[in-house]
């Protein structure tokens, strides 16, 4: 998953790009209102009935959803952690049952967890540092949800700040996974052929 030097150095600058737009962009005030919305545009494209989904815990420049995911009584969300192996899935019973991963990210707390396969949950929601309208997406730079989604064959939710959503095309490379919405407080982009 090693990128040509061009594109490295091409999907660095747009990470720096985005993120001094996603600053400008952030209001204290509004970050809730806006986390609020995505959460009610992303209980849209749930598929009915409930069932089994992943989700993460946001860092602070990330829409926060996961309190309000818990509050969905049809729906079992798990969340990601950080492992050797790379990111694994787990359900825990509240938003309290989060504790400091090996990278800063809450993660769940392992007592009273359960590992879940992510090719079991029939949609994942993904964050970013930008989508295009292709739904390509452009993560931090590890590659975790690309290991993480390779083969997945449900719904993958790209969620973030309409800031974020890229009108030009994003660099891309062969391993990189597409979405099949993405989730903004603005609005919901539904991909074709994906």
């Amino acid at each position: 998953m090693t990128a040509l030097p061009e594109l490295a150095e091409r999907k660095r600058s747009l990470r720096r790009e985005t993120r001094a737009s996603l600053h400008a962009f952030l209001r204290p005030e509004l970050k809730s209102s806006w986390d609020q919305q995505i959460s009610g545009f992303l209980e849209q494209v749930l598929p009915a009935g409930g069932g089994l989904a992943a989700a993460f815990v946001s860092l602070p420049d990330e829409p926060s959803l996961h309190q309000h995911l818990f509050t969905l009584k049809s729906w079992t969300w798990c969340w990601p952690r950080v492992e050797p192996e790379g990111l694994k899935f787990y359900t825990v019973k509240s938003p309290a049952d989060f504790v400091a991963g090996q990278i800063g990210l809450q993660e769940p707390n392992l007592e009273g967890a359960t590992a879940v396969r992510i090719q079991d949950c029939e949609l994942v929601c993904v964050p970013g540092m930008a989508f295009d309208r292709r739904g390509s997406r452009l993560g931090r730079g590890k590659g975790y949800y690309d290991q993480a989604l390779a083969g997945y064959a449900g719904q993958k939710v790209g969620v973030a700040y309409s800031v974020q959503v890229q009108n030009n095309d994003l660099p891309t490379e062969p391993h990189d996974v597409r979405m099949n919405y993405v989730v903004t407080e603005k609005f919901i982009l539904k991909l074709k052929g994906q």
